[in-house]
């Protein structure tokens, strides 16, 4: 939740960004460079701002800067985890160079050279977003949030003898905790009797590797990977009905 603490400005007193902010950051990362400037600048000229408490509890400038905060993803050194597309004007190993020599702080997580001109995920110091933005060969900076997750319910599993039994509200129960939305959606409930006993084929996929997951998914805290083997949210579990054949990440 956000909340608005007011300030006192002090009379006749304009308050300015310490430095332009970038034209080309984008996804919220605007935002966020612009309140921590005018935040620095108030304090240097002793001025009061009014500001939104993010649900962390930190003081932004801007209620949407206070909401990205909190769904940016960050490293243990704070540092925000942001998407640099690169813009053909330098070469992918020149833009590169300069961007490392930019921002000393980041931390490149994941390449992809054949995209475009090329794109990057990195970790990178808010003050030194600027910087990187500015930098040679760049096109643009996206702040990277994170995913926004729902549970299905049974509701929206089609009623063509799909788990006969199950009533609205309760979670898919044949497997894992939750309820795989890819099921309904790609119709593996109409050509596999796991799912539909009543399914006129039972096509398995066994031997086949297929699916891409988050490269987050083994990262978080609050739910391990390790707990959604056991679950049978992933597969692996040896006692899992459907899969013993571990996640491959790669």
């Amino acid at each position: 939740m956000l909340s608005a603490c007011a300030g006192f400005a002090l009379l006749g007193a304009s308050v300015h960004a310490a430095a332009p902010v970038a034209r080309n950051l984008s996804g919220g990362l605007d935002l966020l460079v612009q309140s921590r400037y005018d935040l620095q600048a108030a304090r240097a000229q002793g001025t009061k701002l009014t500001t939104f408490k993010s649900a962390a509890g930190q003081n932004y400038t801007s209620q949407q800067a206070a909401a990205f905060a909190d769904v940016t993803m960050k490293d243990d050194q704070g540092r925000l985890l942001v998407r640099v597309h690169f813009n053909g004007l330098a070469s992918f190993k020149e833009a590169k160079k300069a961007i490392k020599a930019a921002a000393p702080s980041l931390n490149i997580t994941a390449v992809d050279k054949t995209y475009k001109a090329g794109v990057l995920n990195a970790y990178v110091d808010i003050d030194e977003v600027t910087a990187l933005a500015e930098a040679k060969g760049v096109g643009s900076v996206a702040l990277e949030t994170l995913p926004d997750l729902e549970r299905a319910s049974l509701d929206s599993v089609p009623s063509s003898g799909a788990n006969p039994s199950a009533t609205v509200g309760q979670t898919y129960p044949n497997v894992g905790t939750t309820f795989d939305q890819g099921v309904t959606q790609h119709r593996v409930d109409l050509i596999n009797k796991f799912y539909n006993p009543n399914a006129t084929l039972d096509l398995e996929g066994r031997g086949m590797q297929i699916g891409f997951i988050s490269d987050s998914y083994a990262r978080t805290t609050t739910i391990p990977a390790t707990t959604d083997v056991t679950n049978n949210d992933l597969p692996g579990s040896a006692t899992n009905p459907l899969n013993t054949t571990p996640v491959f990440v790669f």
